[in-house]
């Protein structure tokens, strides 16, 4: 299937994920608001493609699956993003490890991803650790390997300059990965 067979393909999709109840979750918790947006593979799959990387890398992307996280800090004061400290539970409450820096780092070693293809992929990744002013959105994505079923999300948050004025958590549940059973 060509670049453009792929994409209308992967219109349709998204369009059917967001009417089976796997489009954006939203949630603002004091001060903090999260959207997460599950992407299908095959999305996931089209965006790579057309920044280079070879068809091996895009079947290692496909067997992931990917949430879009936006957040904006709607408070005065320093939050930290750190998803390192995030919690990703299946169905039944067992965490599910999310797939690192270093994870893709090998992945794409191990199947030739160009430099500027991997450039591309880190650009789209959610920052390891940053710190968000008031009204400061940061985005990305975070990616782990799916089980069946829906699963949750534990976002925690450091609050304060020096990460010591306390701690948001959120939590999203029901959310699902889109194109998995």
């Amino acid at each position: 299937m060509n670049r453009f067979g792929l994409m209308l393909l992967m219109s349709v999709l998204s369009v059917a994920a967001m009417a089976a109840g796997t489009g954006p979750v939203r949630k603002t918790s004091e001060g903090v608001q999260i959207v997460v947006r599950p992407h299908t593979p095959l999305q996931m799959a089209a965006f790579y493609e057309a920044r280079g990387f070879p068809v091996a890398a895009l079947d290692e992307l496909q067997k992931a699956c990917f949430m879009t996280v936006s957040v904006v800090n709607l408070r005065k004061e320093t939050v930290w993003l750190q998803p390192a400290r995030w919690e990703i539970r299946d169905q039944t409450g067992q965490p599910v490890q999310r797939l690192n820096k270093a994870y893709w780092d090998r992945k794409w070693q191990q199947h030739r991803v160009s430099a500027a293809a991997r450039t591309a992929f880190r650009w789209t990744q959610l920052p390891q650790s940053r710190d968000l002013h008031s009204q400061e959105p940061v985005g990305g994505n975070i990616a782990f390997i799916p089980r069946n079923g829906p699963f949750s999300l534990v976002a925690r948050f450091s609050i304060g300059a020096d990460k010591t004025k306390g701690e948001i958590k959120i939590s999203l549940s029901g959310l699902a990965c889109p194109g998995r059973s």
